[in-house]
């Protein structure tokens, strides 16, 4: 849902949030983009780039630039978030980023927020006491990101690509129970587990090509046990969005979702890794808003 804004962009007070490790020096790149704009607009800008909690009480707008990672690193460190957000492509994967803006470049889009911007009102998650924003993934998703060898020196989807074909025969089912919408437990030897508020990971795979960040609910795809050999053929198919309708894809919408195991599973939240052994899941309608052409 997009809202109609009276105030212009230049009347806004921003806090910047850069994180200066993001995207192998990108986002440094982005910032100077950022501040040159502010500057030459006229533009009140506050500039923050530590770890540490700054109060958002006093700015009308926080401009983030980094990936998916430092997004939900202020979403978590700044909650509630009652103020837009503008996010700048400042990461490795952005998919976030992409998923508002396409491929627009950083100084096009805040051309065009300056000319004139809607405020747009979305969902985000919650696992357990931590929020998400694209999604998080258990078993092989969680697997890739913990491996994440490839990606820290190649950015963006062959990164990703790599480290997954490197864990694609390793990795080996683990047991889980799963309640989805407070319905009756089942369990399931899980090779993958993903649950979706964002539509692609990993600097573009459309993990979860019907996800919406507005409709109030989170795609939970669930992939059983699947021959190693059969692994390579998800892989493409799932690039491409297309995996959907496979015999050892589980797919559908939920708002809740509980999942435990007699082990630690390690979970993904953004690319945060986490381990415990039970995680309860939910959506937050329209909780957060962020300002879009």
């Amino acid at each position: 849902m997009q809202a109609k804004n009276t105030k212009h962009f230049s009347q806004f007070h921003f806090l910047i949030f850069c994180n200066p490790k993001a995207g192998k020096g990108r986002a440094l790149k982005e910032k100077e983009i950022v501040v040159d704009f502010f500057q030459k607009h006229s533009i009140a800008f506050t500039l923050h780039t530590e770890k540490s909690k700054p109060s958002a009480l006093q700015f009308d707008c926080i401009l983030i630039i980094g990936g998916d990672g430092t997004l939900h690193h202020v979403v978590n460190l700044l909650s509630p978030i009652q103020v837009p957000i503008v996010l700048i492509k400042g990461g490795t994967g952005n998919d976030f980023y992409s998923l508002l803006h396409g491929k627009l470049k950083t100084i096009d889009m805040l051309n065009t927020l300056y000319q004139k911007f809607n405020t747009l009102k979305f969902d985000i998650g919650k696992c357990n006491d931590t929020f998400f924003v694209n999604g998080i993934g258990i078993g092989f998703d969680a697997a890739v990101v913990q491996h994440n060898k490839a990606k820290k020196y190649i950015p963006g989807k062959l990164g990703y690509f790599i480290d997954v074909l490197s864990m694609l025969f390793q990795y080996n089912e683990q047991e889980v129970q799963v309640q989805i919408n407070k319905q009756k437990p089942f369990s399931l030897p899980l090779f993958m587990l993903t649950i979706a508020n964002g539509k692609t990971y990993g600097g573009g795979f459309k993990v979860a090509p019907k996800a919406s960040i507005e409709d109030g609910k989170l795609d939970c795809i669930v992939v059983q046990t699947i021959p190693k050999w059969r692994r390579l053929l998800l892989l493409p198919v799932m690039e491409r969005g297309k995996h959907l309708n496979l015999k050892e894809v589980n797919f559908q919408q939920i708002q809740n979702c509980q999942i435990s195991s007699n082990t630690a599973l390690a979970i993904h939240l953004d690319g945060e890794l986490k381990q415990h052994n039970f995680y309860d899941i939910q959506i937050l309608p329209k909780q957060m808003s962020v300002l879009v052409p």
